[in-house]
């Protein structure tokens, strides 16, 4: 809190090179913009939050029974948050130079014959409300972002209704290509809505998130169960986003999110408390040890301009490659050590994004043809160099309303019997309206954000549609 109303009144960083995120908000109280207005609104919510607490913790101090019984607690859940001294971890997490160099050889990823995690798929949803997981910050070098500017995107909103986030600013410098930022130990304390131009503060925030007691010695020492990871993606601009498509830049990206996704387990003393579904254990003797789940999304994307196909399919590498063999053996000196590390599962939210509507279907197909770590590395890679020489192949230049003409999951699918059958749109991302006209057939996709009372209507259209459309081109055929 000291070093947030540092920044609120103004802490001159202006000596610190470019290299360091600016810490001071002088550019939030100049902007005259509505968003600008709300960002400040979350910081100044969370200055109310501790004065508040600050009295609360005042009355409980005059009651010593009280303080006695908290003092006599193993379970930090009975202790009440304005009496606990929270403790936040700030790690720079850097990858070891001998994986990186086994992500950067030409001849490692073609051999590896590891299996895909498991995809859990979200049409709607937050990442903030993945408890218990690895929360990934679609992060800019300089940790922050435009925070305490111009942005009000994913971090820069993050990082508001978290301010505890802040601190990271004034401690944490650009970041490498194979180095990320975990923040351990935050807490929400603004609920919002809307994204760039439309955020608006909203309301308090009760964060329910559990806590776990980290001084043995002084019970009222705790840390909340969050950890956010910030891994930051190339930009590129809309007349360079064809460079993303090069094996450098997706190897480069590749080593960012597996550099975030393989944070070290004893940094997260918590996550064996998690069971599969989120729920806490305070006993801590679940049997989800084994596994811990990235909550990513569209990462890389949207302002920064990568493709939705590409940026998912180099974060399930990454996360497929976390617990693999070939690399545990690098990283323990040859031998897989006593305790193997926790393999990853990687859940996903489309915040409502069409363009993401055929990532469900793509996981399904890969999954069930047991697709292994190597051939997905090489299908992207062929298609990025095929994309590079420019020369068009027929199944992608296909007339298909549904698939973009330059999809990477149709050439990836069409590998696979009935792969581009099968290869189907998420019911609540799009809305399909079906006219045959003249024995054609034409669809319209669209964003679907309609009433949640209709899905089982689109649903069962979007069933009957793609039997329609099977029995047109078979008609067709014959």
């Amino acid at each position: 809190m000291q070093f947030a109303c540092d920044a609120f009144f103004g802490m001159d960083t202006s000596e610190r090179d470019r290299s360091w995120p600016r810490f001071e908000m002088s550019a939030l109280f100049e902007s005259c913009e509505k968003w600008a207005f709300h960002k400040l609104k979350c910081i100044l919510h969370y200055f109310c939050q501790m004065a508040q607490d600050d009295i609360r913790r005042n009355k409980w101090l005059t009651s010593p029974s009280s303080l006695t019984q908290v003092r006599a607690s193993s379970n930090a859940s009975k202790i009440p948050s304005y009496m606990s001294s929270r403790s936040v971890l700030i790690l720079r997490h850097k990858l070891p130079s001998q994986v990186t160099s086994y992500l950067l050889h030409h001849n490692t990823l073609p051999q590896n014959q590891g299996r895909l995690c498991n995809v859990n798929f979200f049409a709607e949803g937050s990442i903030e409300d993945s408890h218990g997981d690895v929360q990934i910050d679609f992060a800019n070098k300089l940790i922050g972002g435009g925070v305490f500017g111009q942005g009000c995107v994913q971090e820069e909103i993050r990082f508001v209704i978290n301010p505890e986030c802040l601190v990271s600013l004034l401690v944490c410098e650009e970041m490498h290509a194979n180095e990320a930022i975990a923040i351990v130990g935050t807490k929400q304390y603004s609920k919002y809505r809307g994204y760039g131009k439309t955020f608006e503060f909203v309301s308090h925030r009760n964060d329910v998130t559990p806590q776990v007691i980290v001084d043995k010695h002084a019970n009222t020492t705790v840390r909340t169960c969050s950890c956010i990871v910030a891994i930051d993606a190339e930009k590129y601009n809309p007349q360079d986003t064809q460079n993303q498509f090069t094996v450098g830049k997706l190897r480069r990206e590749l080593i960012k999110c597996y550099t975030g996704f393989s944070v070290p387990e004893d940094v997260c003393h918590f996550w064996p408390d998690f069971d599969e579904k989120g729920n806490f254990n305070a006993n801590g003797n679940n049997n989800n040890g084994s596994k811990v789940a990235i909550a990513t999304g569209n990462w890389g994307c949207g302002v920064f301009g990568g493709n939705v196909e590409l940026k998912f399919v180099i974060q399930w590498l990454a996360a497929s490659l976390c617990g693999c063999d070939d690399i545990e053996k690098i990283a323990d000196g040859g031998n897989i050590g006593k305790r193997k590390r926790k393999i990853r599962e990687l859940k996903y939210y489309a915040f409502r994004n069409s363009d993401c509507k055929y990532i469900e279907s793509f996981v399904h197909i890969c999954l069930k043809n047991e697709m292994t770590i190597c051939q997905l590395w090489t299908y992207v890679v062929n298609y990025c160099e095929l994309l590079q020489r420019h020369v068009p192949e027929e199944s992608m230049l296909q007339s298909d309303s549904d698939i973009n003409e330059k999809s990477l999951f149709r050439s990836i699918v069409k590998n696979y019997t009935d792969g581009l059958d099968e290869l189907i749109p998420h019911p609540l991302l799009v809305k399909e309206i079906t006219t045959i006209n003249g024995g054609n057939l034409s669809n319209d996709l669209q964003t679907d954000t309609e009433n949640p009372s209709d899905i089982p209507k689109k649903v069962s259209t979007h069933v009957e549609t793609l039997a329609r459309r099977k029995q047109h081109i078979m008609s067709q055929e014959f």
